[in-house]
């Protein structure tokens, strides 16, 4: 879960097409779906071939439930559509019926249907079947019942209708930039007193690593490692965030310059700022302005500093800087280059996989649908039930300044975006709508990458091509 490992390919730029405005979910009257059998003959299988069971009555049903859509993203000029093919293995005819189901995220029910069925035995059926035209954008969930004479299962699934559409309610509140501002003021009041130590341990044959601590909000002691190729030459910057609570260690790439960044809550600064080891989302959840991601956030862009500013008297090409994590790395990226951006700095690419604390309102919604959905709202709800006054509604207000989305209208530099429609810790509608909240012209430029049957994870195509990503963005800026 720590810095990024993993991508794919679905481009949503490729499949975007003009289409009317959508209208609210809860104002859709559906017709019946079709939905066609086809026998096995499909799949030449051979009635009475193959390992015979012991008894009659043993055996299974395999099911295999595909979207239309490799990446179940749906929209007004691609209808939803799914293909079940049921494998009898039993030496028994089975019948019975399946159900399937559409709710949206938050677990309003859209459409259901009923399908008898009959499969001799050892034999395979395929069904193919249509979800009525849905009108309002949003992840919807979908589940395939199965009920046989002596066999039940149940499998879900999730697919996108108008993934450039979907959009969650923003919680930003009116002062959000100046309390920002203000953060940012009194950081700057704080010396970083900047350590960079060369770590012969850590070197290796190509490259130079040092580890490098300085100070951060609240006089935290902050560290991480940076590692420089021996080549000479003016390397373009990575900068690295792990996921939550994750340490990260150097990482080595032959043409970049990296620094990984281990913020508070890792190493020593986690016996400074939670001497009592307290569940770390919480702390001091009750005060907005002492609130322990204020000084997460800040920590982030101290690493920014560093780079960008430091005095380390490195020769790195900062025309090329580009920052990169998955899961809360994920989130820590967006909101550096947000807030980087009241700096000054110019990032030339972001990689985001799967970013959690987009929407804590939505999660929350998902949540008492979802049993799935634990951290960080069953951290928060422990919080509120241990501690005097306190509500979900001061959960929430507090969140207002913390939420990722409220950041997203500051990203200016192509982002490699990614999610995943089973994640449990980074709900995809959400995620999705962070995406959309970004400004059109930064969107033009990134691409965004859905994994209709994985949660909180991606491909395994993920370095290679994110590699060759980097590579295609950075170039653009090249001298």
């Amino acid at each position: 879960e720590s810095i990024s490992k993993q991508f794919g390919y679905t481009d949503l730029n490729k499949v975007k097409k003009k289409a009317p405005e959508p209208a609210p979910v809860t104002d859709i009257n559906f017709p019946q779906a079709g939905v066609k059998s086809v026998s096995n003959e499909d799949y030449g299988h051979d009635e009475g071939h193959g390992e015979e069971s012991a008894e009659e009555d043993e055996g299974e049903i395999v099911t295999v439930l595909k979207p239309a859509a490799k990446d179940a993203m749906f929209g007004m000029y691609k209808p939803v559509r799914y293909t079940v093919v049921l494998h009898n293995k039993y030496k028994v005819k089975q019948e019975g019926s399946f159900s399937y189901y559409v709710t949206t995220e938050t677990g309003e029910p859209v459409y259901e249907n009923k399908v008898p069925v009959v499969i001799p035995k050892k034999y395979s059926k395929q069904f193919s079947f249509d979800v009525p035209l849905l009108k309002g954008s949003g992840v919807y969930n979908f589940k395939f019942c199965l009920n046989l004479s002596t066999y039940d299962d149940t499998t879900r699934h999730a697919f996108v209708f108008n993934a450039d559409k979907v959009n969650t309610e923003l919680h930003k509140p009116d002062d959000f930039d100046d309390f920002w501002d203000q953060t940012i003021k009194e950081l700057d009041k704080i010396d970083p007193r900047y350590s960079i130590v060369y770590d012969p341990s850590k070197s290796n044959v190509s490259h130079r690593t040092y580890r490098v601590d300085f100070t951060s909000w609240g006089n935290v002691r902050v560290f991480g490692w940076l590692t420089i190729p021996k080549l000479k030459g003016k390397f373009p910057l990575v900068l690295g965030f792990g996921g939550h609570k994750i340490e990260v260690f150097p990482l080595y790439f032959p043409d970049f310059a990296v620094f990984t960044m281990n913020v508070r809550g890792i190493g020593e600064s986690m016996k400074v700022i939670n001497p009592k080891n307290e569940t770390f989302v919480s702390l001091h959840l009750n005060d907005r302005d002492n609130y322990v991601y204020r000084g997460l956030y800040m920590d982030c862009l101290r690493a920014a500093d560093f780079l960008f500013k430091g005095p380390h008297g490195f020769n790195f090409d900062l025309s090329r800087v580009m920052v990169f994590g998955g899961s809360e790395g994920a989130s820590k990226s967006l909101v550096t280059i947000a807030l980087g951006r009241k700096r000054g700095y110019r990032f030339g690419a972001c990689v985001a996989n799967n970013p959690v604390l987009t929407d804590i309102h939505q999660m929350y919604d998902v949540a008492e649908v979802n049993d799935e959905i634990k951290f960080p709202i069953s951290d928060f709800n422990n919080y509120i039930e241990g501690t005097k006054g306190m509500t979900k509604q001061a959960v929430l207000d507090v969140w207002k300044y913390y939420e990722v989305q409220n950041f997203m209208s500051e990203i200016n530099c192509p982002v490699l975006f990614a999610c995943s429609l089973m994640d449990p810790y980074a709900p995809p509608g959400s995620v999705l709508s962070a995406y959309n909240k970004m400004p059109k012209e930064t969107k033009t430029k990134s691409e965004l990458y859905i994994f209709a049957d994985l949660g909180h994870e991606v491909t395994p195509r993920h370095n290679v091509f994110t590699g060759s990503w980097y590579y295609e963005k950075l170039a653009s800026v090249m001298k």
